[in-house]
């Protein structure tokens, strides 16, 4: 159960990456600009990365919680900035 948390952060982090290669794929595939708008894109290729790293667990034989990897893919995907929010002690 602990790889699908793992997991799930590396599929966060990966976020950037995934919308960059997604972005210039859909651009090629619909010659221009693809009818998606940015926050699309983001969360296109985070549905992407989950759902290839949820077949990756089933070809490993893994037990499976969609839970725990979302769970761990939001850790991975805001991490850095919620940890600078508690670090900084600012409040709204």
């Amino acid at each position: 159960m602990i790889l699908n948390l793992i997991l799930g952060v590396v599929a966060g982090l990966l976020v950037p990456r995934g919308e960059r290669w997604l972005r210039a794929w859909a651009e090629s595939l619909w010659m221009g600009r693809p009818p998606l708008d940015e926050r699309e894109f983001d969360m296109a290729a985070l549905l992407v990365i989950l759902i290839v790293t949820s077949v990756v667990l089933a070809m490993l034989g893994a037990e499976s919680s969609a839970f725990l990897l979302c769970l761990g893919a939001l850790v991975g995907l805001f991490g850095k900035r919620i940890w600078a929010r508690i670090q900084s002690g600012e409040r709204r």
